[in-house]
């Protein structure tokens, strides 16, 4: 009771909503370092101190102080664990419910001497590992591997793997090469029994129901959706559905009234369900897998427990996240659970708004920043078709799936298992039919802000129309200013092995030089693999708002230059394609270019395309050859004072005949030739362009060893700068009348480009 007492205080000398704001900001500010970030809490401070007074204010401070020290002894922690020289471990305790088990692989985690790793494995020819599922303990693998690290963030915006496994507390990633031998050991620790138990759930489950069945049971129940539900969760993302499986608040309070009504049957008193629910809360956090949304929604149980409701209860889970799991903030699924229940709280407190329509439209109002801010689309439905089959899940489904496993020995859920393959045939004629999701693109962080500063005013001024209006208006130009930034930038997209550059101006002219793809060696996989553009290029325009591709120039039809053509034709429209004549001597290009929806230009030396406060011109080719790597096209434009050259995979032949054709040539930035290759930028080349700046664009540890060494010592010579994709992350150019450059890997660069 102690523990509510002090909450109650709290309550009474200070609002939680100020103190647990000026928490999440500190939190932010220590984690990030943003000015604006800064800014506000200094401001949050100056209105705490004026209106709690210097008594309330000292104790705020010390608290932040407690904090930050817990938050930098973590962070400590957390890069010694990173940084520390581990050798790849001869045995491991893979954890049973975390694994993945696909065609022509198994992925999940594994631990050894208080190291957490990320590992994958392929599977040998004719293997089968399902029999890790059913053993009675952690299964202990010895072990043949190396260890890793997981890619970093690659692209603005875009996911940064690193961080997310380095969230869940995992600094490694393991590649097991062999797989010597298997023993199952008993645990008794039990977080790890836990995890077996789930394991062993989720095999059986598996085994006795038909797959969709299964699939829905393990999800909903589980938390653990296997590897062949990515197709129709890919229906589910495109419809806008988001957190039907991360397991709702409505679910985890289905099943503790259902606990506490077997144990009241048995006379247990309320006062002692009250202790046990702990207990309870603990388990279920276990067999859901640790769910963020699941463990959210435990804790504001034990808070109503102790007596908090509404907006208080939430301000004190914000604090006890921040004291106890502060990683929590960094977690998409979690901030979308907190906005979902915050938003859910706020409106409880109007009555007005009770219907569930007026709730469902101002929650898809409200939700509109956020769902941009990390999947930079939004779908207007989306919002209502999550109210519906919510519903339909969790007052229908999951306690159907629980009396099927009770009628297990009587039927398999065959008619069930029928009426969910209807549900996902009918689903995915609604996204078929619907418009697919409005493109809004990624607001920076200023913007977001601003969009949520709107959002409060529209709703503490509700009841004066012309103040809504005027903060509407406000908040439609955050959106339009998020979609077309009025900003030009030329960004060389980080896409592993290939090219893909993009170019926009402040009026909306943009053009896309290239679209990477991957170039296939040894077997084809047993299963389809995703395509490049799907998880570097695409997600990048759409993040930039770009909805469709006016201009897309090909350079050559090698495959790391063009292969993923019709992937990002079918995800963002391409209304204009322009080639050399040459690549259509190419087999099979022709074919390709003709399967997209988009006008097919030839290029001839000499033409050009409006762009920023100049033009785009097409130098080269002079004539036409086989689309091989000398068929390159190459683009110049003097943009801003500054003159840029994209050459392709052009290599020392074809810049030969650049050089004589164009004698006079000057060059500030040059995307050096076929990913820094020591047959492309040739000595002459380079002294004859004499560029400031080399950019280079080359996947990490790629097999072709690009950038070549000879190629970085030429540039070495002669005092070039560059700047590489697999090391520094996607370009970017970025300003008004004058360029500003950054990578991802370092935003603050300061490059002079003038002579």
């Amino acid at each position: 009771m102690a523990f509510k007492q002090i909450l109650q205080d709290l309550s009474q000398q200070l609002s939680l909503s100020h103190l647990a704001l000026l928490v999440a900001l500190s939190y932010y500010n220590w984690w990030t370092g943003h000015p604006l970030l800064l800014a506000l809490w200094l401001l949050v401070c100056c209105c705490l101190y004026r209106n709690q007074g210097r008594k309330v204010w000292l104790g705020t401070g010390l608290l932040l102080l407690v904090l930050l020290a817990s938050w930098q002894g973590r962070l400590e922690l957390a890069h010694q664990k990173a940084t520390a020289e581990v050798e790849a471990p001869a045995q491991v305790f893979l954890l049973p419910d975390s694994l993945v088990y696909e065609a022509d692989g198994l992925k999940g985690l594994a631990k050894w001497d208080d190291h957490l790793y990320r590992f994958s494995y392929r599977l040998q020819e004719g293997e089968d590992l399902a029999y890790l599922q059913r053993g009675g303990g952690l299964p202990l693998v010895k072990i043949t591997g190396e260890l890793g690290q997981a890619r970093a963030q690659e692209n603005f915006g875009g996911f940064d793997y690193r961080a997310y496994l380095a969230n869940q507390g995992v600094y490694h990633t393991l590649k097991i090469k062999r797989l010597e031998s298997v023993v199952w050991q008993e645990s008794w620790n039990p977080v790890d029994q836990l995890r077996i138990w789930r394991a062993n759930w989720i095999h059986w489950i598996q085994a006795t129901y038909p797959a969709e069945l299964a699939s829905y049971m393990t999800g909903l129940l589980l938390g653990y959706l296997p590897a062949s539900f990515a197709e129709r969760g890919q229906v589910y993302r495109q419809l806008g559905i988001f957190p039907l499986f991360a397991l709702s608040g409505m679910q985890v309070a289905f099943f503790t009234k259902l606990y506490r009504r077997c144990l009241a049957r048995f006379g247990v008193t309320k006062e002692s369900l009250n202790q046990l629910q702990w207990l309870f809360s603990f388990a279920y956090a276990g067999l859901t897998g640790w769910s963020p949304s699941v463990l959210r929604a435990l804790v504001q149980q034990q808070l109503a427990l102790l007596g908090l409701r509404g907006m208080q209860q939430f301000w004190s889970l914000i604090l006890l996240m921040a004291a106890f799991t502060p990683q929590y903030f960094q977690d998409m699924g979690a901030l979308l659970s907190l906005l979902f229940t915050f938003i859910l709280q706020v409106l409880a407190q109007d009555r007005r708004l009770a219907s569930g329509w007026k709730q469902a439209l101002i929650l898809a109002l409200a939700s509109l920043p956020i769902l941009s801010l990390f999947f930079s689309e939004y779908q207007p439905l989306g919002i209502f078709l999550t109210v519906l089959l919510s519903l339909l899940f969790d007052r229908l489904l999951v306690p159907l799936f629980l009396a099927l496993i009770a009628l297990v020995p009587v039927t398999k859920g065959e008619e069930v298992n029928g009426f969910l393959q209807g549900l996902d045939g009918f689903l995915q004629k609604v996204q078929a039919q619907l418009p697919g999701p409005i493109i809004l693109g990624q607001p920076s962080l200023p913007l977001f802000l601003f969009l949520l500063v709107c959002l409060a005013l529209m709703w503490d001024l509700r009841s004066q129309k012309r103040q809504v209006y005027l903060y509407l208006s406000l908040f439609l130009v955050g959106l339009f200013l998020t979609k077309y930034p009025l900003i030009n930038e030329i960004t060389i997209v980080n896409i592993g092995q290939g090219d893909s550059i993009f170019l926009r101006d402040w009026q909306g002219r943009q053009a896309l030089i290239d679209v990477g793809g991957k170039v296939s060696f040894g077997p084809r996989p047993k299963q389809p693999e995703k395509a490049n553009a799907d998880y570097r290029l695409i997600p990048y325009l759409k993040s930039r708002g770009i909805d469709h591709l006016d201009q897309v120039f090909l350079t050559h039809p090698d495959a790391d230059h063009v292969g993923d053509l019709l992937v990002v034709d079918q995800a963002i429209p391409i209304s204009h394609i322009y080639v050399s004549p040459g690549s259509l001597n190419k087999p099979g290009f022709l074919e390709k270019l003709r399967a997209t929806q988009a006008q097919i230009h030839l290029v001839e030396a000499g033409q050009t395309w409006p762009l920023f406060d100049s033009q785009l011109q097409a130098l080269y080719p002079l004539e036409e050859g086989q689309g091989d790597n000398n068929d390159s096209l190459v683009l110049y434009g003097q943009f801003y004072q500054t003159r840029f050259l994209f050459t392709g995979d052009l290599e020392k032949e074809g810049e030969e005949v650049v050089l004589k054709a164009y004698p006079d040539l000057p060059v500030d930035v040059l995307k050096l030739g076929h990913h820094g290759s020591k047959g492309s930028s040739s000595p002459e080349f380079l002294d004859h362009l004499h560029p400031s700046l080399a950019l280079i664009s080359a996947g990490q540890d790629n097999r072709y060893h690009h950038p070549h060494e000879e190629t970085l010592e030429r540039l070495r010579e002669r005092g070039i700068s560059w700047y590489r994709t697999d090391q520094d992350g996607a370009i970017r150019f970025y300003g008004w009348w004058n360029w500003q450059l950054e990578t991802v890997a370092n935003s603050t660069l300061e490059v002079d480009l003038e002579e």
